[in-house]
Order: structure tokens, then sequence, then C-alpha cells
């Protein structure tokens, strides 16, 4: 639990990866976001940007997942 709410302190910050140049960090960041739903209201807005301008696969795919 303590690891979880350690992580979840970052979001925010952690969002801010979803611009990030290498699509790794992109498409990683978009499928840890989906394990906060408590912080759902921001990330949801975050993955739907990536949405609108993304154009890797696998970067697309993550973040249609974790609005999900």
């Amino acid at each position: 639990m303590l690891a979880y709410e350690a992580v979840r302190a970052a979001v925010p910050d952690l969002r801010q990866l979803l611009t990030d140049e290498d699509p790794l960090v992109r498409a990683a960041t978009a499928y840890l976001l989906a394990w906060f739903p408590e912080d759902s209201a921001d990330s949801v807005a975050a993955l739907t940007a990536l949405v609108s301008r993304e154009s890797t696969p696998a970067v697309m795919i993550n973040a249609l997942i974790a609005l999900g």
C-alpha cells in the first residue's frame, strides 16, 4: 500500500511524461495512469489530449486502454 501511495503522489508529475519524445515512455506512462482511478479526472484529460495528437500505434493503444 505504501508503494501505491508513493507512486500515486507522483501522478501529477508523471502525466508530463505523456509528452516525452520517446514513444516507449509515453506508452508506459499511459499504462501507469490507468492504475490510479482516484486521479482519473486529470488523467482522462491528459490521455485524451495524447490520443488526439499521437501517431505511434503502441502509444495510442495504451492510451485508449487506459481511458477504458
